[in-house]
């Protein structure tokens, strides 16, 4: 950026403002600058900037419930985590790739911070309920299972 070349004090008290301590990673003039301009925002002395910093969540997903023969074994209490984009490896349960396709559509949004009450799939903001896509008894040999998906905040 040639103009930061030009007056690198131009932004310089931005960073000393505390403003910054609200952004996601270690604030430099050039990501100071890069955020304003993302936001369309100009840096006026005496005007305050709201910077809208994403949060993290991380997912429990949980068996809640068994109705008939799951294939992959699962059992009450058995679960998985779910942190930002990814699953946490370290579970010892076995992910079934029929819910976990299932939950996609709807995980994604409540792992951004949608309300599980908005998504439709919950009473209470941060607790959903997904169901298994196998019918179960008389339809398949199978059965279906419940998910609960518990959302909590991963701390900056």
């Amino acid at each position: 950026m040639p103009h930061l070349k030009r007056n690198p004090r131009k932004y310089k008290h931005v960073a000393d403002s505390g403003l910054c301590k609200h952004l996601p990673v270690e604030p430099s003039l050039h990501y100071i600058i890069l955020w304003l301009r993302v936001l369309k925002l100009k840096w006026l002395p005496g005007i305050i900037i709201m910077v809208v910093v994403l949060k993290k969540y991380r997912i429990i997903i949980s068996v809640k419930e068994v109705r008939g023969h799951c294939a992959i074994n699962y059992k009450p209490g058995d679960s998985f985590v779910v942190e930002w984009f990814y699953v946490i490896p370290e579970s010892s349960t076995k992910i079934c790739l029929h819910a976990l396709s299932a939950m996609t559509s709807l995980l994604m949004p409540f792992l951004k911070g949608v309300s599980a009450v908005d998504l439709g799939i919950g009473v209470v903001d941060d607790v959903g309920y997904i169901q298994c896509p196998d019918p179960g008894e008389p339809y398949t040999t199978g059965g279906t299972v419940i998910f609960e998906l518990k959302r909590e905040e991963i701390p900056a």
